[in-house]
């Protein structure tokens, strides 16, 4: 492996646990945002149950000392709260999502970078051992035809036989 390729590597890795954590803060921002609207939710159950005395909170209210309409009051801004909360909770998981988005192409750029250098690691290896190839068997052609030369049969046989083993017909 490549200083260069162990570098893209070591810093995949770390794009990956960065993505790995921001996942998980994606998560815990979308369940703290489904927390909110059950309670908003129930804030509007409330309200709704409270409607039918709307038309009577102003007599209610002078007989019951406006603990009614005060809790109508509250439930209202507790709602408008919660509102902006969860518009705020909504952009935040947007831009983490986006964050997300980003470096999920850098890892995929990374990837892909890493993958080059293989291949051209690779064709390079293959290359140098068909270079290797063609000089050993230039080498036995040559001590082929000294045996030749010299008479030796079962010597060529041998170097022939090495030959047919690298892939050269003879």
């Amino acid at each position: 492996m490549s200083t260069s390729e162990k570098n893209l590597r070591e810093r995949l890795n770390r794009l990956q646990e960065l993505d790995t954590a921001l996942l998980n803060r994606i998560m815990a921002e979308q369940n703290r945002l489904w927390r909110k609207y059950m309670e908003l939710q129930s804030l509007r159950q409330r309200l709704v149950a409270m409607a039918p005395l709307a038309p009577f909170a102003g007599l209610g209210a002078l007989l019951a000392g406006g603990t009614k309409e005060f809790e109508r009051v509250l439930l209202l801004d507790r709602m408008r709260h919660l509102e902006q909360e969860i518009q705020k909770e909504q952009r935040l998981i947007e831009q983490l999502q986006e964050q997300r988005s980003v470096l999920a192409a850098e890892i995929q750029r990374l990837a892909e970078e890493i993958s080059r250098i293989r291949l051209e690691e690779m064709v390079r290896m293959a290359r140098s051992e068909e270079a290797r190839r063609q000089q050993e068997i230039a080498w036995l052609l040559e001590e082929l035809k000294r045996l030749i030369s010299m008479g030796d049969v079962r010597g060529a046989e041998e170097v022939k036989r090495r030959l047919r083993a690298l892939g050269y017909e003879i």
